[in-house]
């Protein structure tokens, strides 16, 4: 019998394996292979006051800092938007395995295979793993979007996702590229580019739900954008990511926490979310190092950033819905810097 009982080997996932399991007995089960956690198709940015705080070891020493970023653009049409920001892009891949690897180092025991939860007068009864079964006091949802123990509280919807398009691209010569810049021509479309070094980080997402031949679209959205950006550089990794777009949701029940991706911690302005799965996990840690509660667990997530996030969610909403959505992004630009 573990105490706790993680799904999923994310940032999330390992960021809580690596809190807890000095003091508590644990296992992160996760599908995949040892050598393939860390990978996600992702932004790879996250903003300082996130990782600076709530990351040990901190980046530098993990060696997975990309670049140092400082300003942020926001491209809407007419105007460009500029502010100051302390931010990093990492080397993902490099940064997840590191998290896993602590976990371990710290007594997570690793179960590699699909996680399947058998349940039992509404909470889960045990896991079934492989051809085996593994039981826990508490069950923590860290899978990402597909969710294996959320969903079955809470189903997933295309409208509840953004479908992502990304590519990894060497630096055009003579292009000098060292600020976060996003670019929103009109409403559920934007582009972003992110510098990684010598490399380029760009790609391009809608709403999951924008019809059929979505992923045909996207492509083609993103090499006309390039084009028109000068970014000519050979292309080096692409693929294809959903992001969760929605409002925040109780995150425990009975015996089961869902956080990171899975709990749909992401900002819903701008679809940041390894600083808030970071965020969500140490708050977690805390909960489940004491005596865990469900209803204490939501109160406190509600309490320090699902308020906020709601509140964003619904003013989002509503200028989507509206032609007051310019109005919208130029009212919550300073906001990006303090969420």
């Amino acid at each position: 019998m573990y105490d706790v009982c993680i799904i999923g080997a994310g940032v999330s996932g390992a960021s809580l394996a690596l809190n807890v399991s000095e003091k508590l007995k644990v296992c992160l089960v996760e599908r995949k292979k040892p050598f393939e956690i860390g990978y996600k198709v992702c932004g790879d940015a996250v903003q300082g006051h996130w990782v600076d705080k709530w990351v040990k070891p901190n980046l530098e020493r993990m060696n997975v800092i990309l670049q140092l970023v400082k300003e942020l653009r926001i491209e809407i049409p007419g105007e460009t938007l500029r502010g100051k920001v302390k931010g990093y892009m990492i080397d993902r891949y490099r940064f997840g395995r590191r998290l896993f690897e602590l976990a371990l180092d710290k007594g997570c025991e690793y179960i590699m295979g699909s996680a399947k939860p058998v349940f039992k007068g509404g909470k889960v009864d045990h896991i079934k793993v492989n051809k085996g079964k593994v039981k826990a006091k508490i069950y923590v949802d860290a899978s990402g979007v597909s969710a294996v123990l959320r969903r079955h509280f809470l189903l997933n919807k295309p409208e509840m996702f953004t479908i992502c398009y990304r590519e990894i691209i060497k630096k055009p010569v003579g292009i000098e590229w060292n600020y976060w810049y996003s670019y929103i021509p009109r409403k559920n479309l934007g582009y972003w580019v992110f510098p990684e070094g010598e490399k380029l980080n760009v790609g391009v997402g809608t709403h999951l739900k924008s019809g059929l031949h979505v992923k045909g679209r996207l492509k083609l959205f993103l090499s006309k954008f390039k084009k028109s950006k000068g970014l000519n550089g050979k292309v080096l990794e692409s693929g294809w990511g959903l992001v969760p777009r929605y409002k925040p949701i109780k995150l425990a029940r009975g015996n089961i926490a869902a956080i990171g991706d899975a709990g749909f911690t992401v900002n819903p302005i701008h679809a940041s979310g390894i600083g808030p799965s970071i965020y969500t996990a140490n708050l977690l840690s805390k909960h489940l190092l004491s005596e865990f509660k469900a209803e204490s667990f939501n109160r406190d997530y509600w309490e320090r950033i699902g308020r906020k996030y709601l509140y964003f969610y619904l003013l989002l909403k509503t200028a989507e819905k509206t032609a007051l959505w310019r109005k919208f992004f130029k009212e919550m630009f300073k906001r990006y810097f303090k969420v």
